[in-house]
């Protein structure tokens, strides 16, 4: 059945790849914290922290805001998803001279993304270009 435990190891495998690969599969990590919602003595933080960051790398699109709510809130509080969160507001609040220094501090917690910094430089560089774009 889908949502047997069973499968909870090929999927966390599977959020690992991603996180290597930059093979980026929403549906599977969905599917993931779904389970863990089910099955709540089987949550990771850091698998989910992992989904929220390569989440995150493809702002502006919804899935981090889709993948937050399926984050268990008693994990909120929870490391490293505690840190991914507040790192994930000041990005959307586009603080980012501010994201910048905080992240410098927190390479732990995102140091395994491959491209995790990149991702984020393009959402900063399409933010700022389209806000600044010249209106005739």
């Amino acid at each position: 059945s889908m949502f047997d435990k069973s499968i909870l190891d090929t999927l966390e495998k599977h959020v690992d790849d991603q996180a290597q690969s930059q093979n980026y599969d929403f549906s599977a990590n969905r599917h993931l914290l779904k389970l863990y919602l089910m099955y709540p003595d089987t949550a990771k933080a850091d698998k989910i922290a992992t989904i929220l960051l390569l989440s995150l790398m493809r702002l502006p699109a919804i899935d981090f805001d889709a993948a937050t709510h399926l984050v268990p809130l008693p994990l909120h509080e929870e490391e490293p998803v505690k840190t991914v969160l507040k790192l994930a507001d000041t990005l959307e609040n586009c603080a980012f001279k501010k994201f910048w220094k905080e992240s410098a501090g927190h390479k732990t917690e995102f140091g395994h993304v491959k491209g995790f910094l990149d991702g984020i430089r393009n959402f900063a560089a399409s933010t700022i270009e389209a806000t600044f774009q010249t209106i005739p």
